[in-house]
C-alpha cells in the first residue's frame, strides 16, 4: 500500500474518522508534508526555524499576506493606508473575520501580540525585526516599560506608528512574530500556550485538527471552513511528519510524501524544485583557544584554497567570498550584489605557513591535533574535510574534522568557548539587513559568537529600515571589513537550500522566509 494512503488510514482510525474527507477524493485531497523537526511550539512571537514558521504562517492570518506572485496584499483587512511620509499605518479588520473557536477577531488581539513580542521577558527571537516601530527596541531592551506604536482605535482598527519610513514594513507584517494573539487564550494556558493543542486558537486559512507528540510525531491542520479571506485553501488537511532530509527527495518522486525541503544533491526531473541562498557557511576561530592568537587566526585564514572550494564543492555549495546570502535585500534588491568588496583574505599558502611556526614557537602547551567541529549534510561533512586537509597541507599541522551529534550541539559549542575552529552556518532570519548583521552586535541576544566590536556596531547602526541602497550599502562593506579583519570569521560558502514538491501539485513558493510555503496556494494539477 502507499505509505501515503497507510498513513492517511491510520490517523482516520486513531481520530475516529475513518472516511474523513480527503484519504483518496481528488476533490476534497490531503497534502503529505515531510518536515526536518518536529515543533516545540506554535506560539507566533516564540517561533524559530523553518518548521515552526511554517506551521504558524499557514495557522494563522497577519495584517498582510504574501500571494502566489510574492506580492504583499491584504491578509486579515479588508483595507489599509499609509501616510505621506511612511510613518503612520491605519488597517480595518475585514468584516467576519474569526478565530478557529467561532470568536470574532479583533484590533486587540493584534496590539497584545506586539506588545507580547517586544517585552523582554518574552524572549522572541525576532525582535530586531520590529524595532522600526516607535517604541520597540527601548521596549525590548528594557530600556522603558511602555510607549508601543501599535494601538487599537476601537474593534476593527490599528494604528501603528513607525519612527521612519520604512518601505519593508509591509512584508515585515507577513511574518510570524506579527500574527494575532488572544489575550484571554493566552493567559488561560497558564505558561502552555502554542505547545498542547488545546491551548492555542489560530485564524488563519487551515486550524489545527491533532498534534500528537508522545511517541512519534504527526501533525495535522483542517481547512478552515469559516475562514472568509482571499486565501481559502483547497486541500481539506495537511499532514505533517518528520523524516530524514536524505532521501526524501526520492519520497516525494515515488509519490510517499507531497512535499519538503531536500538534499538537492538528490534531486530529479521528476519533481518541481524551488531553490534559493538563505545561509553562509564560515570558518569561526576561537580567539580564546590555544591557537587563536592573531598570528594563529591569519594563518588559518590564509590556509584556505579558494580554487579548490569553487571546484570541489558539491551541488548545495558554492564558495562565496561575502557572507551574505542573496535573500537579504536592500530597497528589493539583492545586497550581496551591491556590494564589491572582496572581503576574506586570499590563499598565501607560505605565509601561513610562517605565521604558524612563529605562533607555535611562542606558545606553551600547543595541541597535538587541532579539530574542526561541523554539523551537516555529507557536502558539509566534505567541506569540513577539505578546510582541514587545507591546512595541513599549509601548515603542516595535524586537523581533523569532527561532526557533532546535531546543530544545536554545535551551536551550543560555540556560544560556549568549547571549540578551537567551527565551521558553522550564518542563516538570514529575514530580507531586513538590519537583522541579519544583528547576530554579531555586542548587545544581540542572538550573537553566540564572541564578536564584539564598537566600529562594528557604529556601522550596523546607521543600517535602519528605509535607509537609502547607498547608505546601507556602504554602512554594509564597512561592517564586513570590520568583521573578516579580526580574522576569526572567515566565509567559505553559501548554501543553496532546496524545496521540492510533486508534479500532482501546482505550489506556488513565495518566500524563502517563514517556512517558504503558504499551502493554502497549493493546487492539485487538474
Amino acid at each position: 500500500m502507499n505509505v501515503k494512503k497507510l498513513l492517511c488510514l491510520i490517523l482516520c482510525i486513531v481520530l475516529g474518522t475513518i472516511c474523513f474527507s480527503g484519504c483518496d477524493s481528488n476533490e476534497d485531497y490531503v497534502l503529505y508534508f515531510e518536515l526536518d523537526s518536529a515543533p516545540k511550539t506554535l506560539d507566533p512571537q516564540l517561533v524559530s526555524g523553518t518548521s515552526e514558521e511554517l506551521l504558524v504562517k499557514n495557522l494563522f492570518e497577519g495584517l498582510m499576506r504574501e500571494n502566489s506572485n510574492g506580492e504583499i496584499v491584504k491578509g486579515a483587512v479588508s483595507d489599509y493606508s499609509v501616510s505621506a511620509d511612511g510613518k503612520t499605518y491605519l488597517f480595518t479588520l475585514r468584516d467576519g473575520a474569526k478565530w478557529s473557536d467561532d470568536t470574532p477577531l479583533k484590533a486587540d488581539d493584534f496590539v497584545f501580540a506586539f506588545n507580547r513580542a517586544v517585552d523582554p521577558k518574552t524572549k522572541s527571537p525576532y525582535v530586531a525585526s520590529l524595532y522600526g516601530i516607535v517604541g520597540a527596541k527601548e521596549i525590548a531592551e528594557g530600556k522603558k516599560a511602555n510607549g508601543l506604536g501599535v494601538t487599537a482605535l476601537d474593534d476593527k482598527s490599528i494604528k501603528i506608528q513607525l519612527a521612519a519610513a520604512d518601505p519593508s514594513f509591509l512584508r515585515t507584517l507577513t511574518t510570524a512574530i506579527c500574527m494575532p494573539c488572544r489575550k484571554d487564550i493566552y493567559n488561560k494556558a497558564n505558561g502552555q500556550y502554542g505547545i498542547i493543542a488545546d491551548r492555542i486558537v489560530t485564524n488563519g486559512s487551515y486550524k489545527l485538527r491533532f498534534w500528537e507528540k508522545a511517541e512519534k510525531f504527526s501533525l495535522r491542520i483542517n481547512k478552515f471552513a469559516e475562514y472568509n479571506g482571499d486565501f481559502s485553501a483547497e486541500a481539506a488537511a495537511v499532514i505533517f511528519n518528520v523524516g530524514q532530509i536524505d532521501g526524501r527527495a526520492v519520497r516525494i518522486d515515488e509519490g510517499n510524501v507531497d512535499m519538503g525541503f531536500v538534499n538537492i544533491a538528490e534531486t530529479s526531473n521528476n519533481s518541481n524544485l524551488f531553490t534559493y541562498e538563505k545561509s553562509s557557511y564560515v570558518l569561526m576561530i576561537n580567539k580564546d583557544s590555544t591557537v587563536g592568537s592573531t598570528d594563529f587566526r591569519k594563518a588559518f585564514s590564509k590556509s584556505i584554497h579558494r580554487n579548490r572550494l569553487k571546484n570541489e564543492l558539491g551541488k548545495s555549495l558554492s564558495e562565496s567570498a561575502c557572507l551574505i546570502p542573496d535573500t537579504v535585500l536592500v530597497n528589493g534588491l539583492k545586497l550581496a550584489s551591491e556590494i564589491t568588496v572582496a572581503v576574506p583574505p586570499s590563499y598565501e599558502p607560505n605565509e601561513a605557513h610562517s605565521l604558524y611556526i612563529k605562533a607555535a614557537k611562542n606558545t606553551k602547551n600547543m595541541p597535538s591535533k587541532i579539530n574542526i567541529l561541523y554539523y551537516g549534510d555529507e557536502e558539509i561533512g566534505d567541506l569540513a574535510l577539505l578546510i582541514a586537509e587545507n591546512m595541513q597541507q599549509a601548515l603542516g599541522a595535524v586537523v581533523n574534522a569532527v561532526p557533532t551529534d546535531s546543530e544545536t550541539a554545535l551551536l551550543n559549542s560555540v556560544a560556549n568557548g568549547d571549540y578551537t575552529l567551527a565551521i558553522v552556518p550564518i542563516t538570514a532570519k529575514s530580507a531586513e539587513p538590519s537583522q541579519f548583521f544583528e547576530v554579531f552586535t555586542k548587545n544581540s541576544n542572538n550573537n553566540i559568537y564572541g564578536f564584539h566590536n564598537e566600529k562594528y556596531d557604529k556601522h550596523i547602526s546607521k543600517i535602519k529600515p528605509g535607509a537609502s541602497i547607498d547608505l546601507v550599502t556602504e554602512a554594509s562593506e564597512s561592517a564586513l571589513k570590520t568583521l573578516i579583519s579580526e580574522n576569526t570569521i572567515v566565509p567559505l560558502a553559501m548554501h543553496l537550500e532546496a524545496f521540492s514538491y510533486s508534479k500532482d501539485f501546482n505550489c506556488p513558493t513565495v518566500s524563502p522566509f517563514g517556512g517558504v510555503i503558504d499551502l493554502a496556494l497549493v493546487r492539485k494539477v487538474k
